[in-house]
């Protein structure tokens, strides 16, 4: 069971890494503009 929750956890964890990915490239597309 712990381990489904980690699993889970890191599932979560990249989503939310790559939603800041793509914020950071969008307010660099901003600046640029």
């Amino acid at each position: 069971m712990f381990f489904g929750k980690t699993k889970h956890f890191t599932r979560v964890n990249t989503a939310y890494q790559q939603l800041i990915n793509a914020w950071g490239y969008f307010g660099k597309f901003l600046f640029v503009i």
